[in-house]
């Protein structure tokens, strides 16, 4: 009969291994978790519990040893601070130990090796064979009959298993000889420094001689090498000290109880949170396939797929079936317009309903928008569009389970085959449906397992209150479209073509040939042998960089170089709007309808596509001339423009309470000649426009974390010069810098940034040991609570302005916002009433203690406007 199997973990050595295995690589969860050292400790957890099946777990701690420091103050010395990725990995090495219910064992002043040095004795002695799961070669002094050192896999190395005889191939000694052999040839591991000149060889072929350290010390007259006797005569007293460090001790009164250390079922409740949490989905489906985890049966909580039916009925027949059902599920497919998907808790059937009749279409709306009723579905937009079209208000309880997934995980994918993983979202597939139809059945579960988590996470106001009533508003933007003059854009392009002309000329003409000027390798040929510049950058791979960064440092040298990136911008303005802007127009409105998207950027802000007016360049002439074209949709309407004044430097002044920049926007001064005069030490009637410049440019980039080259970059300045700017700014807003310095160590700490209104970001690589790594999720961390917060001043404003619009039944619509900037295609006869309402909405919505101040002009198109006087 074979013996019962007890299994010791070592953990901080196995942690400690587990983060040299993946140091250099870069992985972790979308939210931001450094995984790296977490994973690989997992796997050695797992591999040891699904393979060697152990009857009897246990792992050990460290408390602060006693008595090797009595014997040596050198004893570890040597080791340096616990690097971030291990300290950081900890936590989830704990969690995990405590969902598969492995008690961790710790005595006080001594270390973990004596604590399972000690465990071992006492399992060998109950009949158990044991199993040592540690890196550390101080453990092969205990290898016996039937104790085993168990060393996990590293760096291509497998998992092995030694026993008494592999202890002997492996290090030329049995186990009994094992501390004699650590004393004679070191341990850098716990600063036994060895005896000078002895290496494993010689120590291993001097103990087969001698048999210990002692007979050794006793009779070092023998020893033939001269070398080697010096050396043991001088080192003595040192050799004894390092047997007493190198012998673990084994007969502590370990305070535990068999019972506990028993092989137990894993608490499930504990550990798929915590593997979805870390988006271990591989582990998952492993520890699944091979039985250790039940697998998730997703139909127990709502139904049988092969029960599931798509059957076709009336309206009214849909009502009376759904009547007394609190929660649905919906679907709508833009490409199937005349259906509505609709499916109750706990049902088998899916009831395609067809909806092309208004006036049935109307009564579905009616019965279904009831408070009563929840229902849920995916990325409902197009679903609002078309109630939007029948004149249907919405009012309770539409839920979409997408911005719920972007709210909790903004910069993921927002896609259903990822969502479903992470929310117990099954997927059917259901033959006569695709996309998220397929994923009806079980939505309402999933609705339930995503509302928790966002009231968890302290998100139920973004939710409810901003992002889902946007999509409505969103809705109505995309439906009215914007107009474009095709006679003005065809006036723009003509003028703009014969400048690229132009330009193309004379780059031809300096480099002495026409060459492909749209080609890097061409360019970077010409820039280095026909303009010999020798100050261009390299890219990783060695080649000439072309890159705009790189060469627009040299752009005020360098007038090839200048005309050169004049020319990509008038080409890229020309191909990416004035040739594509009328491919968007829309014959049946003869509009232009861009697409907004709430779920792409994970700042908070909106998305623009098809085509993206949000990248309309504004600070180049041909840019801003493109918005010419942008006109109202009939006469007696004019293009009006409201946009936030300096917002982000109004909400870093507001979040940092620095009372200088609080004044300044409070009392209406300029914020850049007020930081001029602070940190160029001027009075500010002394300041110059090139000092104000320049505190402008800090300005604008301190919100997003600038560095010294940044900021040289921006202004055309040495990094000397900026990093004396930036120093003099943090010396005179220094409550300003306790606020960034605060946001980055919050964000180290949680793993997230958070606004004001509870928007998080996850900051990936915040806690990496890669330095430019690191730099990059600080300078995150610093700006998104400030963006994410404007994005959330804005769309909250946007609800606003779209009920106060649809109630006063205006025939003034939004059409695009702009990040800060709301633009409406104005009737002029409602000016009066609109603009007052707009501004009080946008410049009250949030309570700061900074005023938040909008822009308002208005005009016959996007680029010609007038200021206008609120109350005109």
């Amino acid at each position: 009969m074979k013996n019962k199997k007890l299994f010791l973990f070592d953990v901080m050595p196995l942690l400690y291994r587990a983060h040299f295995a993946t140091m250099g690589k870069q992985f972790g969860t979308t939210t931001g978790i450094d995984t790296r050292t977490t994973l690989v400790f997992y796997n050695y957890i797992f591999q040891v519990l699904t393979e060697a099946k152990p009857d009897a777990v246990a792992a050990a701690l460290d408390s602060k040893p006693k008595g090797r420091v009595a014997v040596s103050s050198t004893y570890k010395a040597n080791r340096e601070k616990m690097p971030s990725e291990i300290s950081h990995a900890f936590p989830y090495a704990m969690r995990l130990l405590d969902s598969l219910k492995i008690p961790v064992l710790k005595e006080e002043g001594y270390e973990a090796d004596d604590v399972i040095a000690s465990l071992a004795k006492k399992g060998e002695a109950a009949g158990y064979d044991v199993f040592i799961v540690s890196p550390d070669k101080d453990f092969a002094q205990l290898v016996s009959e039937n104790i085993f050192l168990f060393r996990p896999a590293y760096k291509g190395a497998v998992m092995e298993t030694l026993d008494i005889e592999r202890v002997k191939n492996k290090y030329g000694v049995p186990p009994n000889q094992i501390a004699d052999y650590l004393a004679l040839r070191g341990d850098s591991v716990d600063n036994i420094i060895g005896v000078k000149g002895i290496g494993d060889k010689t120590a291993a072929q001097l103990l087969a001689e001698f048999q210990s350290v002692e007979k050794l010390i006793e009779d070092v007259e023998l020893i033939k090498q001269p070398k080697v006797r010096e050396s043991i005569i001088a080192s003595k007293d040192q050799l004894t000290e390092n047997k007493q460090l190198a012998i673990l001790t084994g007969d502590l009164e370990v305070t535990f109880e068999w019972d506990r250390i028993q092989m137990q079922t894993p608490d499930e409740s504990q550990l798929l949170p915590l593997l979805d949490e870390l988006q271990f989905v591989k582990i998952r489906e492993r520890l699944e396939k091979q039985g250790f985890i039940k697998i998730e049966d997703f139909t127990k909580n709502n139904i049988q797929t092969a029960n599931v039916r798509v059957i076709e009925i009336t309206v009214q027949e849909a009502i009376a079936k759904l009547e007394g059902i609190n929660t649905i599920a919906v679907g709508f497919l833009e490409k199937l317009p005349d259906h509505l998907f609709i499916m109750g808790t706990g049902a088998a059937e899916i009831f395609k309903v067809p909806i092309a009749d208004n006036n049935h279409w109307k009564a579905l709306i009616s019965f279904l928008d009831h408070a009563d009723i929840t229902k849920v579905g995916w990325q409902l937009k197009p679903l609002l569009k078309r109630i939007t079209i029948g004149n249907i208000r919405l009012e309770s309880n539409w839920i979409d389970l997408s911005l719920a997934a972007y709210l909790l995980e903004p910069d993921s994918k927002i896609e259903l085959p990822y969502i479903k993983e992470k929310y117990q979202l099954a997927e059917y597939q259901l033959a006569e449906f695709e996309g998220e139809l397929n994923y009806l059945p079980s939505m309402v579960l999933a609705h339930k397992n995503m509302l928790t988590k966002i009231e968890e996470m302290g998100l139920s106001k973004l939710f409810f209150e901003i992002e889902l009533p946007l999509q409505s508003a969103i809705a109505a933007i995309e439906l009215h479209g914007l107009k474009i003059d095709q006679p003005t854009l065809s006036e723009i392009d003509k003028v703009l073509t014969q400048q690229l002309n132009s330009l193309e000329k004379k780059l031809y003409e300096a480099a002495g040939a026409k060459f492909n000027i749209n080609s890097p390798a061409k360019t970077a040929e010409i820039l280095q042998q026909v303009c010999e510049i020798s100050e261009l950058k390299k890219t990783k791979t060695g080649q000439i960089s072309t890159a705009e960064p790189h060469l627009a440092e040299l752009a005020n040298k360098y007038p090839f170089i200048a005309d050169l990136l004049l020319y990509r911008k008038l080409n890229k303005i020309i191909t990416t709007y004035v040739y594509s802007l009328p491919k968007y127009v829309r014959p049946s409105t003869n509009k232009i309808h861009p697409t907004f998207s709430q779920i792409v950027a994970g700042t908070g802000r909106l998305s623009c596509t098809e085509p993206n007016l949000q990248n309309l360049p504004i600070r180049s002439e041909a840019g801003r001339e493109v918005r010419k074209a942008i006109v109202p949709s009939v006469p007696g309407f004019s293009i009006l423009s409201i946009d936030y004044n300096q917002v982000e430097l109004r909400l870093l002044a507001a979040l940092s309470g620095d009372k200088v920049m609080i004044e300044t926007f409070r009392s209406g001064k300029d914020i850049h000649t007020t930081t001029a005069s602070r940190v160029f030490k001027v009075d500010e009637k002394e300041v110059t426009k090139d000092m104000r410049g320049k505190a402008k440019g800090i300005n604008f980039g301190i919100a997003y974390g600038i560095t010294p080259w940044g900021l040289a970059t921006r202004l055309k300045i040495s990094q000397k010069e900026a990093k004396q700017i930036i120093e003099a700014y943090f010396e005179e807003f220094s409550s300003v810098k306790e606020y960034l310095e605060k946001s980055v160590i919050e964000s180290r700490e949680r793993g997230y940034s958070k606004t004001r209104y509870g928007r998080i970001r996850y900051i990936e690589g915040i806690n990496s040991g890669n330095g430019t790594t690191r730099k990059i999720a600080e300078r995150m961390a610093v700006n998104a609570p400030i963006q994410g917060l404007a994005a959330d001043i804005i769309k909250e404003a946007m609800v606003s302005i779209h009920k106060f619009i649809l109630e006063n039944r205006l025939r003034t619509r939004l059409i695009l916002q702009v990040h800060d900037e709301l633009v409406f295609d104005a009737a002029d006869d409602e000016l009066q009433m609109l603009v007052p309402e707009v501004v009080r909405i946008m410049e009250t919505k949030a309570d700061f203690m900074v005023p938040l101040k909008v822009n308002v002009t208005v005009g016959k198109n996007w680029l010609d406007q007038e200021e206008y006087a609120v109350g005109k």
